[in-house]
């Protein structure tokens, strides 16, 4: 009972940890990656004056296999994301920030994981468990055309993040 009752409280401990200081989150999907998308959750702006850096690490693991008549999408990567961010208070509600991202592609070294995780909780697996271990797969093909096939992963420089933010609350645009 201690064991179920830690598995529960666990996760509500870091949902709220996480909501109090702003969790930053934007769509790390592959495809998606590209598109200039909203960073959304961002708590607060820094005050005047102050500056804060940090080194951000985020895992995502994704999988999706399916078809129409007409196209055929497979996805099966893993993509680590190493970034430093740098952010600075302007004063009168706003902030400036900067964000230097090393993106690691590549095959499903969290596969195991995840399906061990879904079989845990009797969750569904989409499919993955069909699917070769540690594969590194994104391909496209539309009325029997290969638009996109890569098979190998990369590392290298992502696309850096210049940022500005401004209070949407009245009392810190004095």
């Amino acid at each position: 009972m201690r064991r179920f009752a830690a598995m529960v409280m666990w996760p509500a401990v870091l949902v709220s940890a996480v909501h109090a200081q702003g969790f930053q989150t934007f769509n790390q999907s592959s495809l998606a990656r590209a598109a200039p998308l909203p960073v959304l959750g961002q708590a607060t702006v820094l005050p005047a004056g102050v500056v804060q850096s940090d080194v951000l690490l985020n895992a995502s693991n994704e999988y999706f296999a399916g078809s129409s008549a007409s196209e055929e999408l497979a996805l099966d990567s893993e993509t680590q994301r190493l970034a430093l961010r740098y952010q600075r208070g302007l004063g009168r509600g706003l902030e400036w920030s900067l964000e230097l991202p090393l993106l690691f592609t590549g095959g499903g070294v969290q596969d195991g994981l995840i399906e061990s995780w879904h079989s845990a909780f009797g969750l569904p697996n989409g499919g993955r468990e069909a699917a070769p271990q540690n594969r590194y797969r994104i391909r496209y093909v539309r009325d029997g055309e290969t638009l996109l096939d890569l098979q190998n992963g990369n590392s290298g420089l992502g696309d850096v993040r210049l940022g500005e933010l401004l209070s949407t609350k009245p009392d810190n645009l004095v």
